[in-house]
């Protein structure tokens, strides 16, 4: 029996969403995401810069919104939820190698940055 994790779907619908929206995994580097995050406000003309984590690297996320919170000076507003994601599970041992899908929940933070410092 083997079980293929599927991520959520995490496409972002516009170009404005792509241009302020920044999404973390477990393999960014800290440091790296900070000053791209940066940089966003520069590039974009918008005042909000939106930064989403999932499961594991819900703590690296919290991480860069205290970053910009605590030594930068921004604005942070910290939002929390959960997803359903499904997985799917091959049974090898069946000669048809049928599919079954099984739901499961995953948790994540979203951080919304705010340009006008405190």
């Amino acid at each position: 029996m083997t079980l293929i994790k599927h991520s959520p779907n995490t496409t972002l619908k516009t170009n404005s969403e792509q241009s302020t929206t920044f999404l973390v995994k477990l393999s960014t580097p800290f440091v790296s995401a900070v000053k791209r995050i940066d940089k966003m406000f520069t590039r974009t003309r918008s005042d909000t810069v939106v930064v989403k984590g999932m499961g594991k690297a819900m703590e690296k996320t919290l991480g860069i919104g205290g970053t910009f919170d605590d030594k930068l000076g921004y604005s942070v507003g910290y939002y929390t939820g959960s997803v359903e994601v499904l997985d799917e599970v091959v049974d090898e041992e069946d000669e048809a190698h049928e599919s079954v899908y099984k739901k499961r929940m995953v948790s994540y933070v979203e951080l919304r940055i705010r340009k006008d410092r405190k």
